[in-house]
């Protein structure tokens, strides 16, 4: 698990993207982002779980539990 470690754009496509058969364009992660902040509630523009590091990429700040 990746929590409070900025991971960039272009980490984040390539662990979705393993088998390199998807057209890569520079704002698919910043959907995704933006995807799976509204489904978890959290205010784009005050995010308490995904925060943007701008020109790096997003780190997750949410808390971790393993069980």
């Amino acid at each position: 698990m990746s929590s409070n470690k900025v991971l960039s754009r272009e980490h984040l496509f390539d662990l979705t993207r393993d088998d390199g058969k998807y057209e890569v364009y520079d704002r698919a992660i910043d959907i995704q982002i933006a995807r799976i902040r509204k489904k978890l509630g959290d205010d784009p523009k005050s995010p308490r779980l995904i925060k943007t590091v701008r020109g790096v990429g997003y780190m997750f700040t949410g808390k971790v539990e393993f069980k």
